[in-house]
């Protein structure tokens, strides 16, 4: 009966079912079967999330598994040419599959049913993770992975659907660390801290996602609702802010979330959030935004050209080509790439102009961040030119002639949603975040979090989900 009601209404991680249920029941059994069974246990919970979730798509994510369990052979034998196949293998699902999903194709099944070809959920992200898994193989940081462990790895749930994109080499050695343990009472508290620490990033994360992170949607949603064509010029500039913080909000919860699932599990913390808002220029931004897919792209793209160790022209095209990449893996419509392409220009204008004169870098790098990076995610959210062209037109002033604008609609939109968008303001100050992360086992912090879990299970029981806005890549 669990199984069939999860197929009928998915599985979400703000959701009763995932809290109440499905992952006390993996936390269970994790921590009661033996050591070297812990893998396999997280494949088994791993593959009923995802079927779950995605039952078209499950058949992709197994023959990727398989044939990259299959490649690894090889490639620990040091076969560059099996890692080129299994690299051209890898991207090429991708690739496929973001072009096919574009298109909008579809594909006849048996009983008259039709699919139409949809970005299989997670695929970006465990991707990334099986090419950093096969890379690092391939350069002898670790040996090659058993079936358990490497499936364990690369479709752990915590982190299928959005990531973060974790590395082969923390995990195995957290795992081994875990199984290291040999007394039950040394078992017994290790678990218990552990879920207990890991708690502390679940419930944050289920704030920032369900109290947070949903209203400023509700706002946004509601800013589209008017018509990016009618909206008053404060609108459009409170659109952009709120936009900002719902994106910020909704990746940055997800990202706690899941990597409190993956401390509960004995795992260590995975940041993928350092306080971007307070970042000097744009480069800093991005190192501190979603860290491990730009310490991926860093490591296994940007470093192995050569980086910024090279010339102004090579540091120059490495860039460019890292940016690329990175608006294709967001998505390759025009919208992504003209957004990868804005960064890209302000990225080589501070390395290369700026930084001769550092008080110059430091004002233009803080109004870059400040001003310039929550516009291109306006860019990021809206793929139809139109919807662009209204919404950037609105912002400075313009209006078409047939246009009435409501020049007090920006009052009755946060009638009911400014209180959100103050608490997501204040909840950007680095001395809350700091408090969390140095003292979160302190009684205030304890008491809090026990009131926040509970205030948003209020808030998720009489709600309809809204999924992460991240599941889409």
């Amino acid at each position: 009966m669990f199984l069939e009601n999860l197929a009928a209404t998915g599985l979400n991680f703000t959701d009763l079912q995932f809290i109440f249920r499905f992952l006390p029941l993996y936390l269970l059994l994790y921590y009661l079967f033996p050591g070297k069974i812990r893998s396999w246990i997280t494949v088994i919970f791993s593959l009923v999330f995802y079927a779950v979730n995605a039952k078209e798509y499950t058949a992709v994510l197994l023959l990727v598994l398989i044939l990259n369990f299959a490649f690894s052979f090889g490639i620990a034998k040091k076969k560059k040419g099996v890692l080129i196949l299994s690299f051209i293998t890898d991207a090429g699902f991708l690739m496929s599959f973001k072009i096919l999903s574009v298109l909008g194709l579809t594909v006849s099944l048996p009983a008259d049913y039709n699919l139409r070809i949809l970005l299989p959920l997670g695929i970006s992200f465990y991707t990334f993770k099986i090419i950093s898994y096969q890379v690092d193989l391939y350069r002898g940081k670790y040996e090659r992975a058993s079936l358990g462990d490497f499936l364990a790895y690369a479709a752990d749930f915590s982190q299928i659907i959005s990531g973060p994109i974790g590395r082969y080499d923390l995990w195995k050695k957290d795992h081994d660390h875990l199984i290291s343990i040999k007394k039950f009472k040394n078992k017994v508290t290790f678990a218990m801290n552990a879920v207990c620490d890991g708690l502390t990033f679940f419930i944050a994360g289920l704030f920032i996602k369900i109290i947070l992170a949903n209203h400023l949607a509700i706002l946004w949603n509601s800013i589209g609702t008017i018509g990016y064509d009618s909206i008053s010029t404060p609108l459009a500039w409170i659109g952009v802010v709120v936009y900002s913080l719902n994106l910020f909000y909704d990746f940055w919860g997800y990202s706690l979330i899941a990597a409190g699932i993956g401390v509960m599990t004995g795992h260590s913390f995975i940041r993928n959030f350092k306080d971007p808002y307070g970042a000097l220029s744009v480069s800093d931004f991005y190192r501190r935004w979603h860290i491990t897919l730009g310490n991926w792209f860093k490591d296994y793209i940007y470093f192995p050209m050569g980086g910024s160790r090279c010339s102004k022209i090579n540091t120059a095209r490495n860039l460019i080509i890292v940016w690329v990449l990175t608006g294709i893996w967001h998505g390759i419509t025009l919208n992504y790439l003209l957004w990868a392409g804005i960064l890209l220009l302000l990225i080589l204008s501070e390395k290369f102009v700026l930084s001769h004169n550092k008080v110059v870098l430091r004002i233009f790098g803080q109004l870059h961040v400040l001003v310039l990076i929550p516009l291109t995610w306006i860019i990021f959210a809206l793929d139809k030119p139109m919807d662009l062209y209204h919404y950037f037109a609105r912002l400075f002033g313009v209006m078409l002639p047939t246009t009435v604008i409501n020049a007090k609609d920006f009052l009755t939109t946060l009638q009911d949603g400014w209180f959100y968008l103050l608490i997501s303001i204040v909840c950007l100050i680095p001395g809350i975040r700091d408090s969390f992360y140095h003292d979160r086992h302190s009684v205030f912090w304890t008491v809090l979090l026990f009131i926040l879990f509970w205030f948003c299970i209020y808030s998720s029981s009489g709600s309809d989900l809204n999924p992460f806005m991240y599941m889409s890549f």
